[in-house]
């Protein structure tokens, strides 16, 4: 998985060790959007948000999150806080390398219409935490999970929300395994477990309000 979306994956290993005490654990994350192959490294399974270029491999769903803007006060003192998403192409955007849309952000508003705004900015990394700080500093506007990667920021007043009624649609986090007579009990437990966890935890993705 990219080293980016570890912090989001994290939790839900120690909730796996907590629900199965004897399980071993061999978590290993990727650059980017290059996954490992996990059945020439022999591993069980894989948890990605991209799509796998090996067709062979069973895609499972785990769940799904949406990605909400935030901005730091120290920013917002000297730039207008947006209103629309269009009001995006004015500022300085810190980028995630990966994202599909790549220098588009696409937004819904509460009806479900899809807005696009070109943005740009000083700051593209596939570094999730590069982003938090870079953002929380002051450095410019991110687009970020905020259950696994801003909520304490925003409980401090380190970030705002901004955009209220404006989300990115959601994207997936799935479970990729090799054809499924490969798959041993401990990926089935391994499944369970994870699926659970992450839609707990999705289940609080929400825009935290400061």
């Amino acid at each position: 998985m990219p080293a980016g979306r570890c912090a989001f994956i994290a939790p839900v290993v120690t909730d796996i060790w907590l629900g199965i005490p004897d399980v071993s654990v061999d978590l290993r994350t990727s650059s980017g959007d290059t996954l490992i192959d996990i059945v020439q490294e022999r591993f069980d399974v894989t948890i990605t948000a991209f799509d796998a270029a090996d067709s062979t491999l069973v895609r499972r769903r785990l769940a799904a999150v949406s990605l909400f803007v935030y901005g730091a006060p120290s920013y917002l003192e000297s730039h207008p806080a947006p209103q629309t998403p269009a009001d995006l192409a004015d500022h300085n955007c810190l980028r995630y390398a990966h994202l599909a849309s790549g220098d588009e952000w696409h937004l819904l508003d509460t009806r479900g219409n899809l807005i696009k705004t070109r943005v740009s900015g000083t700051l593209v990394t596939d570094n999730v935490e590069t982003l938090r700080v870079a953002s929380a500093a002051g450095i410019g506007l991110v687009l970020m999970s905020p259950a696994r990667r801003v909520s304490d920021l925003v409980a401090s007043g380190t970030l705002v929300p901004l955009l209220p009624g404006y989300r990115s649609p959601e994207f997936e986090f799935d479970a990729l395994y090799p054809h499924r007579r490969h798959m041993t009990a401990q990926a089935a437990h391994f499944h369970r477990y994870a699926r659970g966890s992450l839609r707990r935890r999705a289940a609080l993705d929400k825009p935290a309000r400061g």
